[in-house]
């Protein structure tokens, strides 16, 4: 019971911190796995199911992790937990939205958010390289290369991200498993 609340609390936390969604909740998701215990492989296979299953990763991720750690129940709790802070922040930001649609400072924040989403993405795949560098140093490069030119390519091309994740998963497979 106690560590149901544990879990409950942790995704509660996640899905109060966790703005600019799914990946920007990523590293902190990968945190808490990894303090109840998750390999990182199973952190890897966490990434690779968020991106086959639908639905939203913040949830997915919660799910899984909840499920390694304490089956059907850890899956429910953390599930919900990560779903709470949606929900009140939906609800209050309909609300308000009419009395901040013209306000400056709403402009202001979001671009503080999208410049903080930005760092914790970077965080998740820097943690997940340290990782890597101490399995094998040179496919550590290659995952590097990708997200740099990952980055580039979104920033000179303005691609839909969901094609350059594409492209990165195919790259990445073919790294692991094909050469």
């Amino acid at each position: 019971m106690i560590l149901l609340i544990k879990i409950f609390l942790s995704f509660l936390r996640i899905g109060l911190l966790g703005f600019g969604g799914g990946y920007a909740m990523l590293s902190i998701i990968i945190e808490d796995a990894m303090s109840y215990g998750l390999t990182i492989a199973q952190v890897t296979d966490l990434n690779a199911l968020d991106m086959l299953v639908p639905g939203p990763i913040s949830i997915n991720a919660a799910t899984y992790v909840g499920y390694l750690v304490a089956g059907f129940w850890g899956a429910s709790v953390a599930s919900i937990g990560v779903s709470i802070p949606s929900f009140i922040f939906v609800y209050l930001f309909g609300r308000l939205e009419d009395a901040m649609k013209d306000g400056s400072a709403l402009r202001v924040m979001l671009k503080a958010v999208k410049v903080a989403v930005v760092g914790v993405i970077s965080g998740s795949v820097f943690m997940l390289l340290r990782e890597l560098v101490l399995e094998d140093l040179n496919r550590a490069w290659f995952v590097l290369v990708i997200f740099v030119v990952s980055i580039v390519i979104q920033i000179k091309k303005d691609i839909n991200p969901i094609f350059i994740i594409i492209a990165s998963g195919l790259l990445g497979y073919l790294l692991y498993y094909v050469i």
